[in-house]
Protein backbone atom coordinates (compact mmCIF):
# COMPACT_ATOMS: atom_id res chain seq x y z
CA UNK A 1 0.00 0.00 0.00
CA UNK A 2 1.33 3.51 -0.67
CA UNK A 3 0.28 6.77 1.22
CA UNK A 4 1.53 10.06 1.32
CA UNK A 5 2.31 11.78 4.54
CA UNK A 6 3.27 15.46 6.24
CA UNK A 7 7.05 15.05 6.32
CA UNK A 8 9.14 14.43 9.31
CA UNK A 9 12.84 15.14 10.36
CA UNK A 10 12.54 11.25 10.86
CA UNK A 11 11.43 10.32 7.89
CA UNK A 12 15.05 11.47 6.07
CA UNK A 13 16.60 9.98 8.72
CA UNK A 14 15.64 6.30 6.98
CA UNK A 15 16.55 7.71 3.52
CA UNK A 16 20.18 6.31 3.09
CA UNK A 17 20.77 8.49 0.49
CA UNK A 18 20.68 12.10 2.62
CA UNK A 19 23.78 13.97 2.53
CA UNK A 20 25.15 14.74 6.11
CA UNK A 21 25.14 18.21 5.11
CA UNK A 22 21.11 17.97 5.22
CA UNK A 23 21.22 16.09 7.71
CA UNK A 24 23.21 18.86 9.78
CA UNK A 25 21.49 21.41 8.92
CA UNK A 26 18.39 19.92 10.64
CA UNK A 27 19.89 18.71 13.39
CA UNK A 28 21.21 22.04 14.50
CA UNK A 29 18.10 23.98 13.42
CA UNK A 30 14.83 23.57 14.93
CA UNK A 31 12.98 26.25 13.06
CA UNK A 32 13.28 24.22 10.01
CA UNK A 33 12.62 20.89 11.75
CA UNK A 34 9.31 22.16 12.47
CA UNK A 35 8.87 24.07 9.42
CA UNK A 36 9.18 20.50 7.26
CA UNK A 37 5.83 18.83 7.99
CA UNK A 38 4.34 22.24 5.80
CA UNK A 39 6.27 22.21 2.76
CA UNK A 40 7.23 18.73 2.13
CA UNK A 41 5.91 15.55 2.05
CA UNK A 42 6.24 11.41 2.75
CA UNK A 43 5.77 8.32 0.47
CA UNK A 44 5.38 5.44 2.81
CA UNK A 45 5.22 2.17 0.82
CA UNK A 46 3.83 -1.20 2.49
CA UNK A 47 5.62 1.05 5.94
CA UNK A 48 8.95 2.42 4.53
CA UNK A 49 9.77 5.36 3.63
CA UNK A 50 10.11 5.62 0.10
CA UNK A 51 10.62 9.53 -0.94
CA UNK A 52 10.88 12.84 0.86
CA UNK A 53 9.80 15.73 -1.19
CA UNK A 54 9.33 19.77 -0.54
CA UNK A 55 10.03 22.76 -1.44
CA UNK A 56 12.56 25.57 0.51
CA UNK A 57 10.82 28.88 0.70
CA UNK A 58 13.63 31.44 -0.83
CA UNK A 59 11.52 34.58 -0.66
CA UNK A 60 7.75 35.47 -1.97
CA UNK A 61 6.86 34.19 -4.88
CA UNK A 62 10.07 31.76 -4.97
CA UNK A 63 10.92 28.29 -3.72
CA UNK A 64 13.41 25.70 -4.31
CA UNK A 65 12.32 22.06 -4.36
CA UNK A 66 13.93 19.34 -3.67
CA UNK A 67 13.45 15.38 -3.32
CA UNK A 68 15.07 12.45 -1.34
CA UNK A 69 14.71 8.94 -2.27
CA UNK A 70 15.22 5.65 -1.58
CA UNK A 71 15.95 2.67 -3.93
CA UNK A 72 11.50 2.00 -3.05
CA UNK A 73 11.08 4.83 -4.57
CA UNK A 74 12.64 4.06 -8.04
CA UNK A 75 9.96 0.57 -7.91
CA UNK A 76 6.80 3.12 -7.71
CA UNK A 77 8.42 6.48 -10.53
CA UNK A 78 4.96 7.07 -12.03
CA UNK A 79 3.26 7.02 -8.96
CA UNK A 80 5.75 9.18 -7.17
CA UNK A 81 6.05 11.58 -10.51
CA UNK A 82 2.22 12.01 -10.81
CA UNK A 83 2.45 13.10 -6.80
CA UNK A 84 5.09 15.28 -7.34
CA UNK A 85 3.52 17.17 -9.93
CA UNK A 86 0.57 17.50 -8.11
CA UNK A 87 2.09 18.69 -5.27
CA UNK A 88 3.64 21.32 -7.26
CA UNK A 89 0.35 22.25 -8.92
CA UNK A 90 -1.23 22.40 -5.40
CA UNK A 91 1.42 24.84 -3.72
CA UNK A 92 2.21 26.77 -6.59
CA UNK A 93 -1.53 27.86 -6.58
CA UNK A 94 -1.74 27.57 -2.98
CA UNK A 95 1.11 30.42 -1.95
CA UNK A 96 1.02 32.51 -5.42
CA UNK A 97 4.24 31.19 -6.55
CA UNK A 98 6.07 32.56 -9.45
CA UNK A 99 8.81 30.33 -9.69
CA UNK A 100 9.70 26.86 -8.61
CA UNK A 101 13.45 26.17 -9.08
CA UNK A 102 15.55 22.80 -8.92
CA UNK A 103 18.99 22.06 -8.76
CA UNK A 104 20.38 18.64 -10.64
CA UNK A 105 24.08 17.37 -10.77
CA UNK A 106 25.36 17.66 -13.99
CA UNK A 107 26.07 13.81 -14.68
CA UNK A 108 22.78 12.61 -13.47
CA UNK A 109 21.34 11.81 -16.35
CA UNK A 110 17.98 10.41 -14.95
CA UNK A 111 17.60 13.73 -12.95
CA UNK A 112 17.72 15.86 -15.61
CA UNK A 113 14.82 13.95 -17.64
CA UNK A 114 13.14 14.07 -14.85
CA UNK A 115 13.16 17.62 -13.86
CA UNK A 116 11.92 17.84 -17.75
CA UNK A 117 8.81 15.40 -16.84
CA UNK A 118 8.06 17.34 -13.83
CA UNK A 119 8.24 20.92 -15.83
CA UNK A 120 11.01 22.24 -15.12
CA UNK A 121 13.28 23.84 -17.81
CA UNK A 122 17.07 24.30 -17.67
CA UNK A 123 18.61 27.97 -17.09
CA UNK A 124 22.10 27.66 -16.57
CA UNK A 125 25.37 25.28 -14.85
CA UNK A 126 26.54 25.93 -11.71
CA UNK A 127 29.47 25.79 -10.83
CA UNK A 128 31.06 23.96 -7.55
CA UNK A 129 26.90 24.05 -6.24
CA UNK A 130 26.38 21.12 -4.63
CA UNK A 131 28.47 20.70 -1.00
CA UNK A 132 30.85 18.26 -2.22
CA UNK A 133 32.00 20.58 -4.48
CA UNK A 134 30.18 19.38 -7.66
CA UNK A 135 28.51 21.09 -10.52
CA UNK A 136 25.13 21.76 -10.88
CA UNK A 137 22.27 22.28 -13.16
CA UNK A 138 19.76 24.93 -11.93
CA UNK A 139 16.21 24.01 -13.20
CA UNK A 140 12.67 26.24 -13.27
CA UNK A 141 8.60 25.99 -13.23
CA UNK A 142 8.07 29.86 -14.14
CA UNK A 143 4.65 31.11 -14.19
CA UNK A 144 3.75 34.25 -15.77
Amino acid sequence: MIWFVDCQAEHLDEISGVDMETRRFLEKDENARALLPSIARTMIVDDEVAACFGCQPIWFGVVHAWTALSPLALDHGLTLTRAIRRYLSEIEERDSLHRIQASVLDGFSMGHRWARVLGFHPECKMARYSPKGEDAWLYARVRN
